[in-house]
Order: C-alpha cells, then sequence, then structure tokens
C-alpha cells in the first residue's frame, strides 16, 4: 500500500541499492531488512536478518508497519548445517524435506508462502522494478545477426533447463550447448567457461558463443528474476563469448546505461527477446 514502508529483504549484489535510488527517487517510504553475509556493506538497512530467520524477519517487517514485501538480491545456496535458522527457518525447512526437496523454484515458493500466511502481501517486481527491466531489441552498437542460431538454441537450452528447476541460463557456441547454469549461479558459469578447453570456445580474435537468460517457465516471477549487469559483460568477454541474449521485460540490470557502455567496450552483443 502506498501509505506504509515497502518492506525490502536485500540479498547481495547492487540491485537492492538500485531499488532504494528508485524509491526514493519516487518519495515512496520503505523499510529495508540485510540478510546477513550477502546485502552489501553500502546499502542503508533497518535492521539485519540471517538467511534463515523467517519468523524475525516477519516480527521485523511487522515492527517497521509494512503490509507488501519485495525480495531482491543474489543469495548464495547455503550451508545448511551451519545455518542459523528461527522457529520459521524450521518450518520451511520442514516442509521442503517434506516434499523431498527441489531446485531453487521449490524453496522459494515455500519462502513466500511463510510470508502470504503471516499476513504479507508480495509486491510484484515487474512494478516497482520496472525502471530496470531489460528492453527488447539489441542494446548497444554491436550487431548480433550472425549469431541468431547460437542465440536461438542458447534460449532454448535455459528454458529447457529452467523447466527442470536447475538453473536459468545456458551456453552454446557454434551451435553447441557447452555449459549450462548449476547452484554456481550465472557468474560462476561464466567463470567456469575458461576452463573449457580452447576449442570449445572462441578466442580473443575471433569471440564466438552465446549466453541466454530467461526465467524458469514455471518460475514465481515475484522473486528471482534473472539478472545481468556489468560484471555479466566482463566475465562474457573474459570467456570470449560474442553476446548475451535475454527475455525482454522479465530480465533486470542494476545499471542498464553502464552495462550497455561495458558491452559495447568489450566488443560483444546484448540483445533482448
Amino acid at each position: 500500500m502506498k501509505n506504509k514502508p515497502l518492506g525490502i529483504v536485500a540479498g547481495g549484489g547492487n540491485l537492492p541499492l538500485a531499488l532504494v535510488r528508485v524509491l526514493t527517487a519516487q518519495k515512496q517510504p520503505f523499510f529495508v531488512i540485510g540478510i546477513d553475509d550477502h546485502a552489501a556493506p553500502t546499502l542503508t538497512t533497518n535492521a539485519h536478518a540471517s538467511l534463515g530467520q523467517l519468523q524475525r524477519i516477519a516480527t521485523l517487517l511487522k515492527e517497521g508497519q509494512c503490509q507488501d514485501v519485495l525480495f531482491i538480491g543474489s543469495v548464495l545456496h547455503p550451508d545448511y548445517a551451519k545455518l542459523i535458522i528461527d522457529e520459521g527457518g524450521a518450518q520451511l525447512l520442514e516442509k521442503f524435506l517434506a516434499k523431498k526437496g527441489g531446485g531453487d523454484n521449490a524453496i522459494l515458493s515455500l519462502m513466500l508462502n511463510y510470508f502470504e500466511e503471516q499476513g504479507f502481501a508480495i509486491a510484484d517486481p515487474l512494478v516497482h522494478l520496472a525502471p530496470m527491466l531489460g528492453a527488447a531489441g539489441v542494446q548497444g552498437r554491436i550487431n548480433s545477426d550472425t549469431h541468431t542460431p547460437d542465440i536461438t538454441l542458447a534460449m532454448q537450452a535455459a528454458r529447457n533447463i529452467g523447466a527442470l528447476d536447475i538453473g536459468q541460463c545456458a551456453v552454446v557456441c557454434r551451435q553447441r550447448i557447452i555449459a549450462v547454469e548449476g547452484a554456481e549461479g550465472t557468474d560462476g558459469l561464466l567463470r567456469r567457461l575458461v576452463q573449457l578447453p580452447p576449442q570449445a570456445l572462441g578466442s580473443a580474435a575471433s569471440p564466438a558463443g552465446v549466453l541466454a537468460k530467461c526465467p524458469k517457465p514455471n518460475q514465481d516471477l515475484r522473486i528471482d528474476l534473472p539478472t545481468l549487469g556489468v560484471q555479466s559483460v566482463t566475465l562474457a568477454h573474459n570467456a570470449h563469448l560474442a553476446g548475451i541474449a535475454y527475455q525482454a521485460g522479465l530480465t533486470l540490470f542494476d545499471d542498464m546505461p553502464a552495462t550497455i557502455a561495458a558491452a559495447d567496450e568489450c566488443g560483444i552483443f546484448l540483445i533482448g527477446l
């Protein structure tokens, strides 16, 4: 609701910082809870909580008079044996184990259900984060036309692994799927590419291959939207990829102008489909 602060549960990366800037410019009140060991040190927070302290987060949101809550920012896969959990976290884990596991989408859906049961409404990121959503078409100066077959196959592969709740992105080079995202995330996937045999990739003189990223087909779009940024471009360039494709309107950029500038400087294309 407009007259109440928007509750923000902030993970890592620059997206929470970008959201705070947008809300400040819009003069919309907000209340930020930073996730310990994740939220950026430069993010001004009203409170902190551990990743497994769902009950504490709910209590803090109520104390902050929040009705709507938005989850934003990256979260590393935790070591469950070392995770600090409260009653709410234990309740989520019990339900997750009862489902006999699953991927990120499974546990994130259970988390959203928990907060809805506590009386909160899950805010729509497509509304609050609209200024950060990537547009359709080629962004920047680098043309993608000669890479259309790799773009098509990479996006298809990304959707296929997403349907299995594995990850959100895949890499194709010369019509061959050479990598898919796992628990390491997109940046980890891009770093892993440099360990592949040189013949599987492009080169500094002749970049080749495409990273494609999109939401999982059955994903709850209220959380964990695909995210890209300057670091993604830099890592793709280091792996000698020719470009990056993403699903327009459903992919977040913490700084789109800076990402486009980085892509132009690196000589790789950036295209929204």
